[in-house]
């Protein structure tokens, strides 16, 4: 084992400072990714970092995709956060 030879390592290319992700799709969204990235012969990695690439221009001042048009909790102002709600109770105790 000695001069057993190590693994080759790869050039450098586009993806060498990619961030490794594991994300979870719908079936119907991961077909989606699939059928696009083999209609472009690239991978469902290649395909899906290109997307998100060009969602960065439609976002909003507070970065946003300008198409979402459901609540975002962190506008619903009725929830105290819970170190103000602990204050508060501790206050009136």
């Amino acid at each position: 084992m000695v001069n057993r030879a190590g693994r080759t390592k790869r050039r450098k290319g586009v993806g060498a400072t990619a961030t490794p992700s594991t994300v979870r799709l719908t079936p119907p969204a991961w077909k989606v990714a699939e059928d696009a990235s083999a209609a472009l012969l690239v991978s469902r990695d290649a395909y899906l970092d290109r997307l998100l690439a060009r969602e960065a221009a439609n976002l909003d001042e507070t970065g946003r995709p300008l198409w979402w048009d459901e609540p975002v909790p962190s506008d619903d102002h009725t929830v105290l956060p819970l170190d103000l709600s602990t204050k508060e109770s501790l206050q009136s105790a």
